[in-house]
């Protein structure tokens, strides 16, 4: 039974760039019984790397989860019986909620309702943090250029096509006049509200509304 290790399936501990499998424990495939720790040197002389052992003297659960470092994800306790239960730490436990549960759609979505994301960032890995930051840098860049795309198109047709002609072009030839340059279909609805003086960010937000993407996690496909 091997723990696996490589820096695609990075969750909250950095291990780098390694890439290994590692020994935590092997089952008589005759008898169905587990070896002991103590008959697996064996694997250590043939390269493999066996998991790191401690012994415990009776200490209890709160003790247990008390020394747990913050860099490190916890201990497996292993009962008599062969049971085990994972014992997580606290820092592991609340890295682990955000960093798998926090999606670029998570990112939009705050941004889109002018929430701050502070407590998302709070003693987050460098790297998720810089993915964070490149998200928000890349959607408050995608949201000007629209603005900005959609403000000249509108500015030129209403200001600047027609001055101060009279009377004034109407909504039907601002309409025509977008069919005729062949202007982006999802860009319509911010150039009418627009034209009618209506808030149009939340327009740009949902055309902006990316697809599912996590930190870490890459796809080799």
């Amino acid at each position: 039974m091997f723990e696996i290790i490589f820096p695609q399936n990075r969750i909250v501990v950095n291990y780098g760039d390694e890439e290994k499998l590692v020994l935590i424990g092997a089952i008589h495939s005759e008898t169905g019984n587990e070896v002991p720790d103590s008959s697996l040197f064996f694997m250590e002389e043939s390269g493999w790397e066996l998991v790191m052992t401690y012994k415990t003297w009776g200490e209890g659960y709160d003790l247990l989860k008390e020394e747990i470092q913050k860099d490190r994800e916890g201990y497996v306790i292993k009962f008599k019986n062969g049971f085990r239960m994972k014992i997580k730490g606290e820092e592991y436990k609340r890295l682990h909620k955000i960093l798998t549960n926090f999606s670029s759609k998570d990112i939009w979505e705050l941004l889109r309702d002018g929430k701050p994301m502070d407590e998302f960032l709070d003693r987050v890995p460098d790297e998720f943090y810089k993915w964070v930051k490149q998200q928000v840098s890349s959607f408050e860049y995608a949201k000007y250029r629209i603005g900005e795309h959609c403000g000249k198109i509108h500015d030129y047709f209403r200001y600047g096509k027609y001055g101060d002609v009279d009377p004034m072009p109407t909504k039907k030839d601002f309409a025509l006049h977008l069919e005729k340059c062949d202007v982006e279909t999802f860009y319509r609805p911010i150039l009418f509200a627009m034209w009618d003086g209506k808030p149009y960010e939340h327009i740009i937000w949902r055309i902006m509304k990316p697809k599912y993407e996590k930190p870490f996690k890459k796809d080799e496909n």
